[in-house]
């Protein structure tokens, strides 16, 4: 049997194995990214019936998260990207995968700063659950960021100078 928490509800359905793969036993029906204990018991075959009594409840464990889907973004700028998805993590990584570099977020929405002026970018995003451990990265979504200022080609970010005063100090 297993309970569910954190509100310690008794859920599952006894199962039965040879005494060969005691040890091993797969419970199926958790839910995604939920904590789980365990406990066991063993039925008296041989005698009278009954059960032993329950083994203690063993530390919690987290099932996996799913992998997160419906991935999109949109550029919202020369230099940003608005990203989004559909998950069931504890939290979320994202790997730009042009650059390599990872962003960790809480929620199912980020925004992405500091690329470059008409370039593409690959993202892909996994989830993580309630004991940090990651799924596999969702399918990638590619952005391209708005063009470059007349003049610039892709590059370096964009940055903004304000203009020198022209007139000298008394």
């Amino acid at each position: 049997s297993f309970a569910t928490y954190p509100n310690g509800s008794l859920g599952g359905s006894e199962g039965f194995t040879s005494s060969t793969a005691w040890n091993n036993n797969t419970v199926s029906g958790l839910a995604p990214n939920t904590s789980y204990s365990f406990r066991t018991r063993i039925a008296k075959r041989n005698s009278a019936g009954g059960y032993t009594a329950y083994s203690p409840v063993s530390d919690s464990v987290y099932t996996l998260a799913s992998v997160p889907s419906s991935v999109s973004g949109t550029a919202l700028s020369q230099t940003a990207a608005a990203l989004s998805w559909t998950g069931n993590g504890t939290s979320y990584q994202v790997l730009n995968n042009t650059t390599g570099s990872v962003t960790s977020v809480s929620g199912v929405t980020t925004t992405i700063a500091g690329l470059s002026c008409g370039n593409s970018y690959s993202f892909k995003v996994r989830a993580l659950n309630g004991d940090g451990v990651p799924t596999d990265y969702s399918a990638e979504t590619v952005v391209t960021t708005n063009a470059c200022p007349s003049g610039l080609t892709g590059g370096a970010p964009v940055r903004a100078y304000a203009p020198l005063s022209t007139q000298a100090s008394q």
